[in-house]
């Protein structure tokens, strides 16, 4: 799924992946489960590597929001946080399929009002000051 957001031709300012899922990416790297409920658990099939995918998504500026549903992807997002940076990685609670409405806009929104504080930070820093005038 990540590789597929990082290959989409995003134009908005604003980006976001809202990710909810109640299982963790595979290896013994993201999860504790052991390789008897995971059908890869050595290294991708694809050899897909998160610090690929999340440093791309970095670059375009994605902020990546994951939706927890249990504590099995806890390791996995520690991990993705590690990688990605508090700033660009953060977490919301989905245990239950009524917050998903709440939690989906307030991601965005925050995402939306970020881009936005940033624009007009950076239009105020290119206006002239009174005592350059």
């Amino acid at each position: 799924g990540l590789e597929a957001a990082d290959n989409l031709a995003w134009s908005s300012a604003s980006k976001v992946i809202f990710h909810v899922g109640d299982s963790p990416q595979h290896g013994p790297r993201f999860h504790d489960l052991g390789p008897w409920v995971d059908c890869y658990y050595g290294a991708d099939p694809r050899g897909l590597v998160p610090e690929d995918l999340f440093r791309r998504m970095k670059q375009i500026g994605v902020k990546y929001v994951f939706g927890k549903v249990n504590s099995t992807t806890d390791k996995m997002f520690t991990e993705f946080q590690k990688i990605g940076g508090k700033e660009m990685v953060s977490e919301v609670d989905m245990k239950s399929p009524n917050l998903l409405n709440i939690q989906a806009v307030t991601s965005i929104r925050a995402t939306i009002e970020g881009t936005l504080g940033a624009t007009v930070g950076m239009v105020g820093s290119m206006e002239p000051s009174a005592s350059s005038v």
